[in-house]
């Protein structure tokens, strides 16, 4: 069969599904990728999957703008007539599925990675573009045969507006994690804090650092540590938020890095206290398979992960307070935290190992 991967940016689509590619691949499947760049297409070769370009602006917030993006599909599809489509990401999804069905196209299968900043706003902006995509998803995902989710709260939020019947949805263990590539690793000497994600404000980073810097008062030997880049996104921060933090000694700030797993086995602890509309964080599970034990929020996908005091520790969401407790219990009880990550590495080869979702995937598209 022929099949066609509709994402964003390439080193996005590789690193979130290149395993499920080439599997495919493997299976005997002729697999493209759609993608905006061809910065990972390399990558994207050596695992048999070749790259075709599309262009669109992947932060506009105007929809009636981007109608455009169903043309530029429909021809790629008239072009390379693929029997299943497989979008992720909010645009793939709404104007790929949109164009698949105008196309008749039959095998079409959307995952929906969480739900980004275009639900839960409560400003006017923010209800009018929930609306709009309300009813640009409730379009696009008439044409899904199956629609893969990543909690079960956005399943809810999905079938009680009425964009997708209960019956089309699937529930998978996020995107999985290759349990080889982030391999089990040792409790490094010291203690020592580490928070790895896109630099969000809605990823909990500035509470992170508040935390950070008023434990590093009590506790001077303890390191906090930070990865990740910044992001075009509207929620995004900037160096200026951050550089305070840098300058005073609480944080050690790294930027973006291609390969986190050096500083996971380099790391006691992994933070995300997030309340982004996270599907569930890549970055929670690559830390449970390095052997880490994770803080991170009761809140959608993270709260799947996480078993409360057993691998790591769940707080509420935008509790600096609760946080700054969840470090010092780390802290106070650093006996247990090798103990923590072991079970961590375990249920995420149980639960999130990325051969077992992807099979679960390949499964529901028929092909396995």
């Amino acid at each position: 069969m022929r099949i066609m991967l509709l994402a964003s940016d390439s080193k996005y689509a590789f690193r979130f599904r290149g395993d499920l590619l080439g599997r495919m691949v493997r299976l005997g499947h002729e697999v493209f990728a759609v993608t905006l760049d061809r910065e990972y297409e390399e990558q994207f070769n050596e695992a048999g999957v070749s790259i075709v370009d599309i262009s669109f602006n992947r932060t506009n917030t105007n929809p009636f703008t981007d109608l455009s993006i169903i043309k530029k599909y429909k021809r790629i599809f008239k072009e390379y007539k693929p029997d299943i489509i497989y979008a992720f990401t909010a645009k793939p999804v709404i104007y790929g599925c949109v164009a698949a069905g105008r196309c008749g196209i039959g095998n079409v299968y959307p995952l929906i990675p969480g739900l980004g900043s275009s639900f839960g706003n409560a400003s006017f902006k923010g209800r009018l573009m929930e609306s709009i995509m309300t009813r640009l998803y409730r379009r696009s995902l008439s044409n899904a045969t199956k629609v893969f989710f990543q909690n079960t709260d956005d399943i809810n939020i999905f079938t009680g507006k009425g964009i997708v019947d209960r019956e089309k949805c699937v529930r998978v263990n996020g995107s999985g994690v290759n349990t080889d590539r982030f391999a089990f690793c040792e409790m490094p000497d010291g203690l020592s804090f580490l928070l790895v994600s896109r630099l969000l404000r809605s990823k909990g980073i500035i509470e992170y650092l508040h935390c950070a810097e008023r434990v590093k008062r009590e506790h001077p030997d303890v390191c906090f540590r930070l990865i990740g880049g910044f992001d075009t996104n509207p929620d995004s921060l900037s160096i200026d938020d951050i550089r305070p933090f840098i300058n005073n000694g609480t944080v050690s700030y790294n930027g973006y890095v291609d390969d986190v797993y050096p500083y996971l086995c380099g790391n006691s602890v992994f933070v995300l206290p997030t309340y982004y509309n996270e599907g569930l964080p890549r970055s929670i599970l690559e830390a449970m398979s390095a052997g880490r034990p994770v803080i991170t929020t009761a809140w959608k996908g993270s709260v799947d992960a996480v078993v409360h005091k057993k691998t790591g520790l769940l707080i509420p969401i935008k509790d600096e307070q609760a946080l700054e407790n969840a470090m010092l219990y780390m802290i106070e009880h650093k006996d247990r935290l090798a103990e923590m990550g072991k079970n961590a590495r375990v249920r995420c080869e149980e639960l999130f190992e990325v051969g077992k979702v992807n099979e679960s995937i390949l499964k529901t598209m028929g092909l396995v």
